[in-house]
């Protein structure tokens, strides 16, 4: 008998334990909401970031039409990407296809590129 009593104490002390667990968890739900104050000064933050995100860009951006004013001012002929990549290829050909060189001949073929447009 004696241990029949042992184990019901111990269930009602599990019982208990499982209890003051919800309890707590309850507890923790209720004061949830005001954990919410701090949300509302993140957004605040927010706001700032977004605020000196535009004045980058738009400092970005004129820093922009400057250099596009200068470069139309000096009118410099800068050839496509892809102009480059098709000449460097022929002068790799006329080169001997040497193994090594890719720079030289990207360069070189850029140099043509704005001799002939500027002449």
């Amino acid at each position: 008998m004696a241990g029949k009593k042992a184990k019901k104490q111990a269930a009602k002390k599990a019982k208990g334990a499982k209890k003051k667990t919800t309890r707590r968890k309850a507890a923790a739900k209720r004061k949830a909401p005001a954990k919410k104050k701090p949300a509302a000064k993140k957004k605040a933050a927010r706001k700032k970031t977004t605020t000196k995100r535009k004045v980058a860009a738009k400092a970005t951006t004129s820093a922009a039409k400057k250099a596009t004013s200068t470069t139309q001012q000096s009118l410099v002929f800068q050839p496509t990407e892809a102009d480059i990549r098709v000449r460097a290829h022929t002068l790799w050909i006329e080169n001997g296809r040497r193994i090594g060189y890719h720079l030289e001949e990207w360069l070189e073929a850029e140099r043509q590129l704005i001799s002939e447009h500027t002449s």
